[in-house]
């Protein structure tokens, strides 16, 4: 009997994981809501932190951090997704380069306090990178990052951020030492603008759809106007 293509490409658990998560996403009508978003453009958080909640969310993480600790669990999650419903694998999509760059650069004490609520979909990411001016070049961005008495002070805009307003946890790429390169004066921060701790001096300036976007989703217009945010908050510090 000749075996499907998954029994070739896919371990056992592999597979699991895929049928579970169809056996899920049938459930939940994932199909249904999807045809519902466009209907009425919706950002379908809820849906979101179910994915969380029901333990799909993040498979790459290590195990010690919720995780399986194989990235292919990473591209089954997205293939899955994008099959039933383009926009939740897009909010996914945006908050998976926020976990998989904490996992990778962060200190042990950022991934502790970050990457649960990122794996159960209690926390939604964005990667804050793109400017008005440089769009999404690093080497000519202009938000600055400038250390005060232990404190980080970001001033700047950013761009066409998706899942921008909606983020609890933003990356944000500044410059912290405007006198060298940019590759060695460059920073990222791990940023909360719904956390009280740092939502002053920040502002969602617009919400939008870019050209040829889709229902569901969300792209913003940020401005840091002297946003503080705590030394310990620079990636890996």
């Amino acid at each position: 009997m000749q075996k499907k293509k998954e029994e070739v490409l896919f371990s056992a658990d592999e597979n699991r994981f895929r049928n579970e998560l169809r056996d899920f996403l049938v459930r939940e009508e994932a199909k249904q809501i999807e045809r519902e978003i466009y209907e009425r453009d919706f950002y379908p958080r809820e849906h979101y932190e179910k994915l969380g909640e029901e333990g799909f969310l993040a498979p790459v993480l290590p195990v010690k951090y919720g995780g399986r600790g194989k990235l292919v669990y990473e591209v089954i999650l997205a293939e899955e997704l994008g099959a039933a419903c383009v926009p939740l694998a897009w909010i996914y999509s945006t908050s998976s380069y926020v976990y998989a760059t904490i996992v990778r650069h962060g200190s042990e004490e950022q991934k502790r306090r970050y990457l649960p609520a990122l794996k159960k979909g209690a926390n939604i990411g964005a990667i804050a990178i793109t400017e008005p001016e440089a769009g999404s070049d690093v080497m000519r961005i202009k938000t600055r990052a400038e250390l005060q008495s232990g404190t980080y002070v970001i001033r700047g805009e950013k761009r066409n951020i998706t899942n921008g307003s909606k983020a609890d946890i933003l990356l944000v790429w500044a410059i912290t030492n405007p006198g060298v390169d940019p590759v060695e004066g460059m920073s990222a921060f791990i940023v909360e603008p719904k956390s009280g701790m740092s939502e002053t001096g920040f502002e969602v300036i617009e919400d939008y759809k870019l050209l040829g976007g889709f229902p569901g989703t969300v792209n913003s217009h940020l401005l840091f106007d002297e946003m503080c945010v705590p030394g310990e908050n620079i990636l890996g510090g």
